[in-house]
């Protein structure tokens, strides 16, 4: 059983302040003995002056003085006999380049220094630009016994161009060389070059958009001459043109638009002579392709040929008859081939109309007959039907009567480009 104590008097106020806490203890002051006289190890110690500068000590020669630790460290093979510094940036512009200078005061004496700009024109390199390029910094410092420090050269520039500048590092306290003709030298060298990283992506969106615009002109382009041909109507200067076989024509069936044989045999000796081995399959077609494939002097050649051939090559081939004579057989050879036709048709809208399979035997052919006249609506079909046919073939043949009875006339045929045909 646990009782919990109360004090008699409640409230109870205790007057006073917080003590203080105790004063910390101040550490015994170091003794500093100060005396002009030094022994002789602290003398030989005392004033050394040596600087390292990347990978090169340079040591100031005092009688007297103990650097043959120093003198250790120039043996080194990392160590470098030299008094000038060379850095080179190649950046592009608008991007900076960084480098480092390592120097450290090996010597006993504190060591200040400053910077100087050396000016040497070099003919490979321009003028001297407006604004500056080169950054570091230029403020005099000390470096303290057995302290180094980095010194970072920065390069920047915002157009393209070679860029030098040559500064010294001067000691101010002491002087490491014999002579004042040597010095600690810095030379800075930059060249600033196009950004071809950022030309390329340029040039590449450049080319992306052309080559874009190109193809939707050229898209446009050819659905332009599409339309242009297709609701163009193109005039024939002889409607018959189309309408005759070439082979047809070189083989003589048709008795008035044939091709002169002699110079049918003089093309097809020089198709021979151009396509060796090779019969020639009487197109004008094949023997312009053929003459396209040779150079440009053989093919001036053939052209000359071709075209002193074709103006004898379509005359006709009756060249003693009278002109009415042939006229007169060319008009009566296409007004037969009309009357042909009349016959032709008729039979041919027939089945189409009726459906009539095209080989029928003698009794199919006379009871169909006899449906047609009984069908008096079918009949007046067909008869409209045939009307619209021969009024083309009619048509068609005054065409060829009229294209027929100009060549006649003019005895030759328009000259034009074969390698644009």
């Amino acid at each position: 059983m646990y009782l919990l104590f109360r004090p008699d008097i409640n409230d109870l106020i205790v007057i006073g302040s917080k003590p203080k806490p105790p004063p910390p203890k101040t550490p015994d002051l170091p003794k500093i003995t100060l005396s002009t006289i030094l022994s002789r190890v602290e003398e030989a110690t005392a004033s050394i002056y040596a600087l390292r500068i990347n990978n090169t000590i340079f040591v100031k020669d005092i009688p007297d003085q103990k650097v043959s630790f120093l003198r250790t460290m120039q043996k080194e093979p990392w160590h470098e006999c030299c008094n000038t510094w060379s850095y080179y940036f190649n950046t592009p512009a608008n991007r900076a380049g960084r480098c480092k200078l390592y120097v450290k005061n090996l010597g006993t004496v504190m060591i200040r220094y400053c910077w100087r700009r050396v000016k040497r024109p070099l003919p490979f390199i321009p003028e001297e630009p407006l604004e500056q390029v080169f950054f570091f910094n230029k403020n005099e410092d000390v470096l303290f016994p057995g302290q180094a420090k980095e010194l970072f050269f920065t390069f920047i520039s915002d157009k393209p161009g070679v860029y030098n500048e040559i500064w010294e590092l001067s000691t101010c306290n002491v002087c490491f060389f014999d002579t004042m003709n040597e010095k600690f030298l810095i030379n800075l060298t930059a060249d600033s070059v196009e950004n071809m990283e950022r030309i390329k992506r340029k040039a590449d969106k450049l080319a992306g958009k052309i080559n874009n615009l190109a193809t939707r002109n050229l898209i446009v382009t050819i659905i332009d001459e599409a339309i242009a041909v297709a609701i163009s109507v193109e005039p024939q200067t002889y409607p018959y043109k189309k309408l005759l076989l070439e082979k047809e024509m070189f083989i003589m069936k048709n008795p008035v638009c044939f091709y002169h044989q002699t110079e049918v045999l003089n093309l097809s000796n020089l198709y021979t002579e151009m396509v060796p081995n090779k019969e020639w399959d009487l197109s004008i077609t094949s023997w312009r392709a053929a003459m396209m494939d040779k150079g440009f002097d053989e093919r001036m050649k053939y052209y000359e040929l071709l075209r002193k051939s074709h103006l004898d090559l379509l005359k006709p081939w009756y060249e003693g008859e009278d002109l009415r004579k042939e006229k007169y057989r060319a008009v009566t050879l296409l007004l037969g081939q009309l009357a042909d036709k009349f016959e032709g048709e008729h039979q041919k809208i027939r089945r189409l109309v009726l459906n009539l399979p095209e080989e029928m035997d003698v009794t199919q052919k006379s009871t169909m007959s006899n449906l047609i006249l009984e069908t008096s609506a079918m009949n007046s079909t067909i008869r409209n039907i045939f009307y619209v046919k021969i009024y083309e073939h009619v048509a068609d043949t005054i065409e060829m009567c009229a294209g027929i009875l100009s060549s006649l006339d003019l005895n030759r045929w328009i000259q034009f480009d074969f390698c644009r045909w």
